[in-house]
């Protein structure tokens, strides 16, 4: 197998599994929040009781989202680039409003203002920011940046493949045209 066929095959295999990965990563969150905010609405006695439910609810549709796409991309066969570009996108976007989310409620919660529950302790919610940041750059955007790519190469060579068939029809010669063989 030559080089550039192992290449060729190997940027949509690696896309691939990194799909698996990102669907690995949302699920535990769909999982754990959704039982949550079940919580939160059947059995929940506390005063923020609805300001859970609401941020438990939200964040499970947005890992729903994620396991979604993911599920969608793994049923289509031999998707378009522009395609792959846009489910690459729709995940990214939706991981990082969960991570915003995160560090934003972590910062200006009610728990940081009225001590929910006493001194809130800093250190876990900053591990978890670090763990999700790191989940963020090495899951979500890697994918989207490598589908962009390919993407803006096959325009290209779509724009590229247009100009030559211009060029054709109108009977002018370009610079990989041999010299010899204009009339």
């Amino acid at each position: 197998m030559s080089s550039s066929t192992t290449d060729n095959n190997f940027g949509p295999l690696a896309l691939r599994t990194a799909w698996l990965f990102q669907a690995l990563a949302a699920a535990p969150t769909l999982l754990f929040l959704g039982a949550f905010a079940y919580f939160c609405v059947f059995g929940y006695g506390d005063e923020y009781w609805l300001y859970d439910f609401i941020a438990s609810f939200l964040n499970t549709f947005f890992s729903a989202g994620i396991v979604f796409v993911v599920l969608i991309q793994r049923k289509i066969h031999n998707p378009s680039n522009e395609l792959t570009l846009y489910f690459e996108a729709t995940k990214s976007v939706l991981a990082t409003v969960m991570w915003v989310w995160l560090v934003l409620d972590r910062a200006f919660g009610p728990w940081a203002r009225y001590g929910y529950g006493g001194e809130p302790d800093r250190m876990p919610s900053v591990v978890r920011s670090a763990i999700c940041s790191v989940i963020l750059l090495v899951l979500f955007y890697p994918p989207l940046v490598y589908a962009a790519l390919v993407y803006r190469k096959e325009r290209k060579v779509d724009v590229v493949e247009e100009e030559d068939g211009e060029r054709g029809e109108r009977g002018e010669a370009d610079e990989r045209t041999a010299l010899l063989g204009r009339q």
